[in-house]
């Protein structure tokens, strides 16, 4: 059955979350589930959310790190396992004994799910029926870090994406500034065209025109030689 988050934080960020980005489908599920590990089921803190598998397991690597001094296994330089683990750690936080903390990172269809479960030593796992303390606290930790990410994730989107429309309505203006200008430049052309029509057909005319006294000028220097021939030739 999936839990019931009371944490004020994480509700606050559900909200944000189906609030805010409703046009992109944003998605945050967190429940109790199960997982085959050494081949038996193990109660688990399943969360699916959008986040790629890979800055998951960053962001989750690094929140333990700084949170509780836990060097999880398995994501960092050349390495990017679906399963994560830190094996024989101390987490008071969870419990007084020495802990085993896995954590499954993988792509779900269009989400990413984080499968978060944890043993005290060979197949004695943790869970809600046997060990409420200790599963409750680790789904609080599970929360937690759900609630210092998942903000900050988003935050960081929404930077993003204000520089990327920042950066588009500049392109709008400068494109439409070229395309004002050269409109203006069209209007100024198409003025001198008009002109240059106007002159190209008085040049014709005057072609024209010109062409015909050329022609009744040739006629009569034709006239002229003929005539001054036949005088001659008296």
């Amino acid at each position: 059955m999936p839990y019931r988050i009371q944490n004020l934080l994480l509700t606050t960020i559900c909200l944000i979350v189906f609030s805010t980005f409703q046009l992109s489908a944003q998605t945050l599920l967190i429940e109790e589930g199960t997982l085959m590990h050494n081949d038996e089921p193990r109660a688990c803190i399943r969360v699916q959310m959008d986040p790629l598998p890979k800055e998951v397991k960053k962001a989750w690597h690094d929140y333990l790190d700084d949170n509780y001094d836990i060097d999880l296994k398995g994501i960092g330089f050349l390495s990017n396992k679906d399963m994560l683990k830190a094996e024989g750690v101390n987490f008071p936080e969870i419990t007084d004994k020495g802990i085993n903390l896995y954590t499954r990172v993988v792509e779900q269809g269009n989400l990413t799910e984080m499968c978060v479960f944890a043993s005290l030593g060979h197949d004695i796992y943790l869970n809600a029926n046997d060990y409420p303390v200790e599963f409750q606290r680790l789904q609080n930790t599970v929360e937690a870090f759900i609630g210092s990410y998942l903000p900050n994730h988003y935050q960081n989107l929404v930077k993003e994406t204000e520089e990327e429309l920042e950066d588009l309505i500049d392109r709008r203006k400068n494109l439409s500034d070229d395309i004002s200008d050269n409109l203006d430049k069209i209007t100024k052309l198409e003025k001198e065209n008009r002109e240059k029509n106007r002159e190209l057909t008085t040049v014709e005319e005057q072609i024209r025109n010109m062409t015909s006294i050329l022609d009744a000028r040739r006629d009569k220097l034709q006239q002229i030689d003929r005539r001054l021939i036949n005088q001659r030739l008296r």
